[in-house]
């Protein structure tokens, strides 16, 4: 919900609120979007070095709330809040997409999967309208998106105290129904 919502949003804040020009909107992406894939590349590499659920716990929620933020500052904090922010929400991307996998047995995987999809593709619209509704109404991209930003930092405090620790741990022991299986 909140990163559709975010992404959709940014170019029509940054040309109606911040007076940007289609080639410093292309700029903003670049220099604030493109790093983010360090952030996968390492965030890949701390959800098996350093575990998968702290590293979504802390990342989430301060990449939610630092994209949120760039819509309420301007000139370097608005590009750094931004670029950290998408930088953060990478890092906790690879410990997050596992959790898909690691948590359902293999004979209820893929209804899990289509299940999480579908939720993220109906909250992603559902965000995009109603933030479309609540921008109509004159309040500002900050508060809306710091309102969105509320769904990440729950789903890193359900992650904190819900989630197991996936890193390190066989599918078998983490999904005891599937000790029995064996490729056919």
């Amino acid at each position: 919900m909140f990163i559709a919502t975010a992404s959709i949003f940014q170019v029509r804040y940054l040309k109606d609120v911040r007076g940007y020009s289609a080639g410093l909107i292309a700029l903003y992406n670049v220099i604030t979007v493109v790093p983010a894939s360090l952030g996968l590349i390492i965030g890949g590499r701390l959800a098996e070095t350093a575990g998968r659920k702290t590293l979504a716990a802390v990342a989430t929620p301060l990449g939610a709330l630092l994209i949120a933020s760039s819509f309420g500052l301007s000139g370097f904090l608005m590009w750094g809040a931004a670029l950290l922010g998408g930088i953060s929400l990478a890092l906790a991307y690879p410990a997050m997409s596992v959790f898909r996998n690691e948590l359902f047995p293999t004979a209820k995987r893929s209804i899990a999967s289509a299940m999480i999809t579908t939720a993220s593709l109906l909250g992603g619209s559902a965000g995009l309208i109603v933030a479309g509704i609540l921008l109509e109404r004159d309040i500002s991209y900050f508060t809306v998106m710091l309102t969105f930003a509320s769904g990440p930092v729950l789903v890193a405090i359900l992650v904190a105290f819900v989630y197991p620790e996936t890193a390190r741990r066989k599918l078998e022991d983490l999904n005891p129904e599937d000790v029995g299986l064996q490729a056919g």
